[in-house]
């Protein structure tokens, strides 16, 4: 048992080694997303082609492609975005498009999703759904959204929660807490914590889940 014992330990140190360094690309993941939105803003308020630059009747025009309250941009901005960005035209224009409305019409999210409070493909989702509403209700909705965002899904989550649904819902899953890999808590309803054979803790919500330690 002792060499058994002395032979797992390594293995699970080499494991949360690893597990930290997932941990920290993830983090970069967000952090560069979130970065990429916002310098894509910033690229956006500054760049023009000057007059002198061009033949007169070709001169470059100022398009909105954000949606309304958001300013317009260098109709030509998203040719140099394709390559910056190393996609086609129509794709670099949906990603600035996503990043202007975010800015401008949802400036509080876009605030938290600076802060890291919320990813940015989350927050591009979430101002999608208000493309149709004035700015100033636009904002205020995904606002109220931000501070309700750990409590309910996409789907609006209704009704009580248990292991069952919020829980992984794979045999594996089962067979890992029955087996005691994993241990699992429900503190209320709406909440329950898992704790990984790593020495991890995370939170599952209708929301998603975070890890806590």
């Amino acid at each position: 048992m002792s060499v058994v014992a002395h032979s797992v330990e390594p293995m699970k140190d080499q494991a949360r080694e690893i597990a930290e360094q997932l941990r920290s690309a993830d983090e970069l993941r967000r952090f560069a997303e979130a970065q990429t939105l916002t310098l894509l803003c910033h690229l956006a308020e500054h760049d023009e082609v000057g007059y002198d630059d061009v033949i007169e009747v070709l001169a470059e025009r100022k398009v909105v492609v954000g949606g309304i309250g958001t300013p317009a941009v260098s109709e030509f901005i998203g040719l140099e975005l394709a390559g910056l960005l190393r996609c086609p035209p129509i794709v670099a224009a949906s990603k600035l498009a996503d990043a202007l409305g975010l800015k401008h019409r949802h400036p509080r999210l876009y605030s938290a999703m600076q802060q890291g409070r919320i990813e940015a493909g989350r927050a591009c989702k979430a101002a999608s759904m208000c493309l149709d509403l004035p700015a100033e209700s636009a904002d205020a909705v995904t606002d109220r959204w931000i501070v309700t965002q750990e409590k309910l899904g996409w789907t609006g989550c209704r009704g009580q929660t248990r292991i069952g649904n919020l829980a992984p819902l794979s045999r594996r899953a089962h067979r890992a807490k029955t087996a005691r890999a994993w241990r699992v808590d429900q503190p209320r309803p709406s909440q329950i914590y898992w704790f990984s054979p790593l020495g991890y803790r995370y939170e599952v919500t209708p929301g998603g889940t975070r890890m806590l330690a």
